[in-house]
């Protein structure tokens, strides 16, 4: 990821994630979008050698605020983290980090046969940062969007 971190609603207001170890759990179920990260690897990355007394209880909390940050910002955005047996994952659209976004609209741009085509794509793609994306599901495409 390059940037900082942001996430958006779907009507472009900022989700706000204040702990930094919120954050960076975030972070750690985007990176893997949509497939469960083991609970052991989330305390591995958020305290390393430094852990917590009771590391899954610790996990449990930080899952349950980033939930919280999520509901307040939507209804129903806390759903959005699940757990399953294999892990916690976060249930979001392939389209919802912008990496994904710009990787699709360079391959666009790259099969168009039009040059004007290739040109609004590549335009796109060198655009899509500067507007906010939206992160948490809306009523009609239950995906999110996340910037980072």
């Amino acid at each position: 990821m390059l940037g900082a971190l942001a996430a958006w609603t779907e009507d472009g207001r900022p989700v706000e994630v204040r702990e930094a170890k919120v954050r960076a759990l975030l972070a750690d179920l985007l990176l893997s979008l949509g497939r469960p990260v083991p609970a052991g690897q989330l305390i591995d990355d958020l305290w390393g050698a430094d852990l917590p007394v009771h590391p899954a209880g610790a996990l449990q909390l930080k899952v349950s605020r980033l939930r919280q940050a999520l509901e307040a910002a939507e209804p129903g955005g806390g759903t959005l983290v699940a757990f399953r047996s294999s892990g916690y994952l976060l249930r979001a659209a392939s389209d919802a980090l912008d990496e994904h976004r710009f990787a699709a609209l360079t391959e666009q741009a790259g099969a168009a046969k039009d040059p004007r085509d290739r040109r609004w794509d590549c335009g796109e793609a060198r655009r899509w940062r500067t507007s906010p994306t939206s992160c948490l599901p809306s009523r009609r495409s239950r995906g999110w969007r996340s910037s980072g």
